[in-house]
This record gives structure tokens, C-alpha cells and sequence, in this order.
């Protein structure tokens, strides 16, 4: 039986955090017991399996590269998307290994929440699960990539062109994934800070005191949770941003030179409509990510004008609206953001930002391409 508890509490992605443990990409860690559940040495170990495994489907696929008689623009690109997807991989298993009181900071931000909130509710629509999304979302992926594999069984003609690719991507979907889930549990926080602050517009003195202290603490946990999921993933979406252009990049190239030849026998439109959910399924979370964060922001501007609004009820040398006043204070000295690696801010413009960059990256590369404006063989 699949857990119901709904997206406000962070238990709700129990399983889906084991499923991304296993492939090294977190930490096993116990939402119920608030600790980890393997040791770090065993850790190690289980990861130093994994870590065989990828330095095998590397090798071969370095192995492929050395065979490829031609080398053309798309095996580049496949290069390219090869590199990111690999230090991907490389920065999630070195937080998981080396960053568990990173991890340990966000887990118990979060669930400091919870403890003053009762978020740990149930969800009776058995639809909005977030394990039963999550497996039939990786169900529906394997399912794509295994017909991908075996009915173009020419790996010329493939969307990935190397097993390592299918690798990667996959690892790239669930990180996404758990970044993604994180985002929108912290943004639903925020929303209960909001909600709870409007509580005590209309309330007496004793409850409003209390009330703004504890929207404070509160907040003052929130930007702390969120300065570590900066420190955490940051350099994992900077990473995800760059391997997604790289991958569209890829897909792009593949379309230009392989898709309009006569002289394929399989089926074109199959190919693409392939290589567009592909894309889809890498971009949906990332997008979830960058919409939440956007949203988070919105929520802690919100705390001002709620506030405003609230002191317009009492007298400017009163206890409460001094007390709301040190609220306003903590908020706008300390106002929440989130970036990739400091290079750039996480808003809803961000993930059409990467389309865009990555449209033009294109044109350049069609347009200094060397090759000759015969169809060359991929």
C-alpha cells in the first residue's frame, strides 16, 4: 500500500527519497526516526558499487566514441551531454557521501514546520499520491526508453546513441524529481506562514505577540532551510540547466541531419514524437523547481503587505505594532532567494531563458558547421 500522506509534509516523499538513494543520488535517510539509516562507512561501500557500474557504461561509451569512423556535429553534442550528465551524477554522489549535515539542516528545517503546524495530513484523493505519480512517472519513462531501445534497434537511429545516455538521463529525471518535491513542500510552507499570519489580524493582543514571534522563528527557519537547499542544489540545476541545453542541443541536430532523409526506413514521426517527450520529461520537473522558487518569493513579499495591513489597525506607538514592526524588520533584511551557483536567480523566466540560449546555440551551430550540404550519415 502507497502512503497518503499529502505534499504539505515532507513524509509524503519517504519513498521516493529511498528510490533516489538507491543510485546514490541522496543519502538513506528516515523522515520517522530523523536520522540516517545506513552508516557512512556502509554508505561508502554501496556507493563504491555504484560508482563501478557508471565508470563501466563510461568507459564504454569512450570506447564507442574511439570507434566512430566519421565524427560528426551530433556525436559532439553527445559528447557534450555525456560530460554534464556524468558531473551530475559525480556532485550528487559527492553530497551524498560528504554532505549529510547538509541534508540533516534541511530535513530538520522542514520538519520543524511540521511540528508547529500539524502538516502531517492525509490525502484522500489517492490521484495527487506523490509515490503513485512518482511510479507511474518512471514507470511510463522505462517504459519510453525500452520501446525507444528496441524498436529502433539502429543505434544511429536512436535519440540516445550511447547506453550511458539512457543512464544519465534516467538519473537526470529523478533528481529533478526530489528537487522538485522539495521545492513544493518549502513553497507550501510559506503558504502557512501567510495563512497563519492572516489568523491574527482580527485576534487580541496576547495572540498577536505571540503570533508575529512565531511567524518570525518561523521564517527565520525558512530562509535558513532555503540557504542550504542553495548550498545543496544549486550546483546540481546549474549542472541540470546545462545538461538539458546540451541534450536539446543533441535532440536538435539529430532532427536537422537524420529525421528528413528519404532514406531511412523507420518511422520519422515516431522518432520525434520520441525525442519531444523526452525532452518534456526532462524539462517537467526543473520546471515544477523554478516555478516553486518563484512562488516562495512571491509568499515572502507577501508577509510585508500582510503585515502593513495589519498595522493599519493599531496605534503606531502601540506594544503590537512594534511587535509587527520586528517582523517587518527580519523580512526585508532577510529576504529569501534562490540561485544556481550564485549565477543566476531561480524564477519562472529562467526555464524560458534556457530554451532561448539554448535556440541560439543552435543557429550558431548550424550556421559554423563544416559539413558539407549533403546529408551526412550519423
Amino acid at each position: 500500500m502507497v502512503p497518503n500522506f499529502s505534499r504539505k509534509s515532507i513524509i509524503s516523499i519517504q519513498w521516493l527519497c529511498n528510490f533516489c538513494a538507491i543510485f546514490g543520488l541522496m543519502p538513506f535517510y528516515s523522515f520517522a526516526n530523523k536520522r540516517f539509516k545506513l552508516k557512512r562507512t556502509c554508505f561508502m561501500v554501496f556507493m563504491s558499487l555504484i560508482c563501478i557500474v557508471i565508470t563501466g557504461t563510461a568507459a564504454d561509451t569512450i570506447y564507442r566514441i574511439v570507434c566512430i569512423d566519421e565524427f560528426r556535429l551530433v556525436h559532439f553534442m553527445v559528447m557534450v551531454s555525456e560530460f554534464f550528465g556524468l558531473l551530475i551524477w559525480l556532485v550528487a554522489a559527492y553530497q551524498s557521501c560528504f554532505k549529510h549535515n547538509t541534508w540533516q539542516e534541511i530535513f530538520n528545517g522542514i520538519q520543524y514546520f511540521e511540528d508547529h503546524n500539524n502538516d502531517r495530513i492525509k490525502e484522500r484523493n489517492i490521484w495527487k499520491n506523490t509515490n503513485l505519480q512518482f511510479i507511474v512517472t518512471v514507470i511510463l519513462v522505462i517504459t519510453i526508453l525500452i520501446y525507444e531501445r528496441i524498436t529502433f534497434n539502429d543505434s544511429n537511429q536512436n535519440v540516445f546513441l550511447f547506453n550511458s545516455s539512457y543512464i544519465y538521463f534516467f538519473l537526470h529525471f529523478l533528481l529533478s524529481t526530489i528537487i522538485g518535491n522539495m521545492a513544493l513542500i518549502i513553497k507550501n510552507k510559506f503558504q502557512n506562514i501567510n495563512r497563519m499570519l492572516l489568523t491574527y489580524e482580527d485576534t487580541n493582543l496576547l495572540k498577536l505577540l505571540k503570533g508575529t514571534r512565531k511567524v518570525q522563528d518561523l521564517y527565520l527557519q525558512a530562509t535558513t532551510v532555503i540557504e542550504y537547499f542553495n548550498k545543496l542544489f544549486g550546483p546540481l540545476l546549474f549542472l541540470m540547466g546545462l545538461h538539458c541545453s546540451a541534450l536539446m542541443l543533441q535532440f536538435s541536430v539529430f532532427v536537422v541531419y537524420n529525421m528528413f532523409d528519404k532514406e531511412q526506413q523507420h518511422d520519422d514521426y515516431s522518432l520525434l514524437i520520441i525525442g519531444v517527450v523526452d525532452i518534456f520529461l526532462m524539462l517537467l520537473w526543473l520546471g515544477v523547481t523554478m516555478f516553486c522558487c518563484d512562488n516562495v518569493v512571491a509568499e515572502s513579499e507577501r508577509i510585508i503587505t500582510i503585515c502593513y495591513k495589519i498595522q493599519l489597525k493599531h496605534s503606531i506607538f502601540s506594544v503590537s505594532y512594534r511587535s509587527i514592526n520586528n517582523l517587518l524588520y527580519v523580512v526585508t533584511k532577510k529576504k529569501v532567494k534562490f540561485t544556481a551557483m550564485d549565477y543566476y536567480e531561480i524564477q519562472r523566466s529562467t526555464m524560458f531563458g534556457v530554451i532561448g540560449t539554448t535556440a541560439t546555440y543552435f543557429v550558431v551551430l548550424i550556421q559554423f558547421y563544416d559539413g558539407n550540404k549533403k546529408r551526412p550519415t550519423v
